[in-house]
């Protein structure tokens, strides 16, 4: 693919990861080509050979509705998910001195959980997975610390309820956005098709319809009929007509006025033909009439 497009392959991201994997995943045997013996720690870096397993990733490139996804989920993380996560570990940290001088100071306190910023914070962590803090509340009630439920009660509020919904709702309406976005883009991908095909059709029946007219008067039909008759046989079935641009056609209008005027002629000759047949059969009633009254 670089030898087809040298220029253009650098310039997607898929590609660029595609090349990163396989650049690392070739470490260990360039070392080991250019240096003899093998050197302290050339084994460490086999485990770059297992990051090969991320090209699979790649498959996202061609699937447009995955990749449409996976771009909002990372441009949420990028723009808005950081900025949460920041605002709730300043939280943490702030509730995690308060644990800190309330539960871990004391020699008779609860040292293990709370006895420093570090096993503090990661105490806040369990409260804000909700998992498994029932076991650090009961420590504290087995240890007396008064107020340890309504401090966990607020930070499972604010550090749970409310952190991790509004989380989950940056995600849903980020990726939300990045859907509606892409639905339009096929509308209008469809829809630039359908005047494509409106065009190219339009031009097809112009040029058929010239090409009718400039025939007709260079007398190559005797007639108008012969001429519909042409037309008709390039028509088909699964062609679209659109009457709008006809409408504003010269040539399709005095295409169309002369077939009223044609139409226009024939029913007066019918009418004519129908004025004769009724003369017709009145004189032969006549002639009935008088035969059975004797007045011939």
């Amino acid at each position: 693919m670089i030898y087809a497009e040298p220029v253009g392959y650098w310039k997607r991201s898929y590609n660029l990861f595609d090349f990163l994997v396989l650049a690392l995943s070739l470490v260990k045997a360039v070392i080991l080509k250019f240096y003899s013996g093998k050197p302290r720690g050339v084994g460490a870096l086999g485990v770059l050979r297992a990051s090969r397993t991320l090209r699979t990733l790649r498959t996202v490139s061609f699937i447009r509705g995955l990749q449409v996804l996976v771009t909002a989920l990372l441009d949420t993380i990028r723009k808005s998910v950081l900025n949460i996560v920041m605002l709730l570990l300043l939280m943490m940290f702030l509730f995690g001195i308060m644990g800190y001088y309330f539960f871990g100071y004391k020699n008779d306190s609860d040292t293990e959980n709370w006895g420093n910023l570090g096993s503090a914070m990661l105490t806040l962590f369990t409260y804000v997975t909700v998992d498994g803090w029932t076991d650090l509340q009961h420590i504290l009630d087995e240890k007396n610390m008064s107020g340890s439920r309504i401090y966990t009660v607020i930070f499972i509020f604010l550090g749970h309820f409310i952190f991790t919904n509004v989380f989950i709702a940056v995600i849903i309406m980020n990726i939300s956005e990045a859907t509606e976005n892409y639905k339009t883009e096929q509308k209008e991908e469809r829809e630039a098709v359908i005047r494509h095909k409106k065009e190219f059709m339009t031009r097809r029946q112009h040029s058929e319809v010239k090409q009718m007219m400039e025939k007709q008067r260079s007398g190559h039909y005797t007639n108008f009929n012969e001429m519909v008759a042409e037309y008709q046989r390039t028509l088909r079935h699964n062609d679209y007509m659109f009457l709008t641009d006809h409408a504003t056609n010269l040539l399709w209008i005095e295409l169309y006025l002369k077939s009223l005027d044609h139409m226009d002629n024939t029913m007066f000759r019918v009418q004519q033909l129908q004025f004769e047949m009724a003369d017709v059969l009145a004189e032969l009633m006549e002639k009935r009439f008088k035969k059975r009254f004797g007045m011939v």
